[in-house]
């Protein structure tokens, strides 16, 4: 196992995470603006339409840019690899790129 490569892999997860969670207090903090500017409606419908329309937009933008910061699956270079791993061969014989 390559311990470049696995470092890489917490680097990405972390940094997903972190913009994941980001995104997602998007939404909770628009609704308080709007509450602290005293422009959310009273009437407890037009309440839960708005905060239901600041739901469906958190699903629809804001999960979809955190969990897309990353490519599914990782690739890594030879370059980057340490100098044991360099040399591999795949099954056919031919190097790995």
């Amino acid at each position: 196992m390559s311990k470049n490569c696995a470092q890489k892999a917490v680097y990405q997860t972390a940094v997903t995470r972190v913009l994941f969670n980001v995104m997602i207090f998007y939404p909770p903090m628009a609704i308080m603006a709007i509450e602290r500017m005293r422009l959310m409606p009273k009437n407890r419908n037009y309440r839960n339409l708005i905060e239901a329309g600041f739901f469906a937009s958190e699903l629809y933008f804001c999960v979809p840019l955190g969990l897309a910061a990353y490519p599914q699956y990782g690739e890594i270079g030879l370059d980057e690899l340490e100098e044991e791993f360099k040399d591999v061969r795949g099954k056919n014989g031919l190097p790995i790129k």
